[in-house]
């Protein structure tokens, strides 16, 4: 009777172990977009900031499908289709309702794929 509690107490202890780390590992490791963003220019010159970013593929075909900043207007956009280890620049103009921040995050857009998240440092240019 003795050896049926101990071999039912290992089989719950494997059990449970399997339990308990499986959803650890079903979340382990980056999730959204495999990509590279870089900001080659921000300049911030009235409401607007004109950003020049660009992005490079490190995975499967993606398609970016917008990009936003708090604070900032909708943006027109047209999607950008990327294949691997493919470069792209992308140039668009942010309108925000007053005083562009020095600083804020532009947030991309990748549909089904995720989001992917970039720091923006501005630099004033000449006002018009």
């Amino acid at each position: 009777m003795s050896e049926r509690i101990l071999i039912a107490a290992k089989a719950f202890v494997v059990v449970a172990a399997g339990v308990i780390a499986g959803p650890g590992q079903a979340h382990d490791g980056p999730h959204g977009p495999h990509m590279l963003a870089e900001v080659q220019s921000a300049i911030a010159q009235g409401a607007e900031v004109a950003v020049e970013l660009t992005l490079t593929n490190l995975g499967g075909p993606l398609v970016l499908t917008g990009l936003s900043a708090n604070g900032a207007g909708a943006v027109a956009f047209v999607p950008i289709y990327l294949d691997f280890a493919q470069d792209v620049v992308v140039s668009k103009v942010l309108t925000f309702g007053k005083t562009p921040p020095d600083h804020f995050v532009l947030n991309l857009r990748f549909g089904v794929v995720g989001d992917a998240s970039i720091p923006v440092v501005t630099t004033r240019g000449q006002d018009k």
